[in-house]
């Protein structure tokens, strides 16, 4: 059996998730974003829901690679929960995940500004 989820619905839900199976997590939103479908001039363009997610490692007791698996497991929880084929070309939906410090984990410290 089916069930239609609204937008709204499914943001909470999805919220809900995160909050409850990952407690290193300190906040989640939604952010909308345009997304063209192809490379070539006049490819459709459709709105892309992004789950942002800010990891709560202010005492740094993770290090990069532990943080790289938690964005794993929590890529791979939502897609086996919720069905929402992140990866894929034709993907509605991403996820976004940072530090609470708000850099992003794949950001190069060292390269940052002074």
């Amino acid at each position: 059996m089916k069930y239609i989820i609204k937008e709204s619905k499914m943001d909470s839900l999805i919220e809900k998730f995160i909050y409850q199976k990952f407690s290193i997590v300190k906040k989640v939103y939604f952010t909308e974003q345009g997304k063209i479908l192809g490379s070539t001039p006049g490819q459709p363009i459709v709105n892309e829901r992004r789950i942002n997610i800010i990891l709560d490692n202010s005492e740094n007791l993770l290090k990069k690679n532990e943080l790289f698996e938690i964005e794993s497991i929590i890529k791979k929880s939502l897609n086996s929960m919720f069905n929402l084929n992140l990866g894929e070309y034709e993907s509605l939906w991403s996820v976004s995940v940072s530090q609470l410090a708000v850099v992003g984990i794949h950001q190069n410290l060292l390269k940052l500004p002074n």
